[in-house]
């Protein structure tokens, strides 16, 4: 059986079926970006972290006392438990630097 004997769409055994080629889709828009595209986006994503994270640092500032106090109310309840009735006031006392962030 020679190659000129097949019809159209026939196989032979042992060969593979290969799709038909894809027609060239123009791409959406948007698809692709260049590296200045990348460059813009990366700005624009950076200055609305910095944003974000400047007015939630001035929010915790100004609003500290009550911030501090809502995550220390449980802390009267605890520290009874732990430390025996001698009269002591109970405070939050930093030892460290970074012990206030730890709050």
């Amino acid at each position: 059986m020679a190659a000129s004997d097949l019809q159209d769409g026939e196989l032979r055994l042992g060969q593979l079926a290969t799709p038909p080629p894809v027609q060239d889709e123009e791409e959406p828009e948007g698809a692709t970006m260049t590296l200045v595209e990348h460059l813009e986006e990366l700005r624009r994503r950076l200055f609305y972290s910095v944003l974000a994270i400047a007015i939630c640092s001035v929010l915790g500032f100004v609003f500290w006392d009550k911030i501090l106090g809502f995550l220390a109310a449980p802390l009267p309840n605890v520290l009874g438990r732990l430390l025996t009735d001698h009269g002591e006031t109970q405070k939050l006392i930093e030892t460290h630097i970074g012990g206030p962030f730890m709050v």
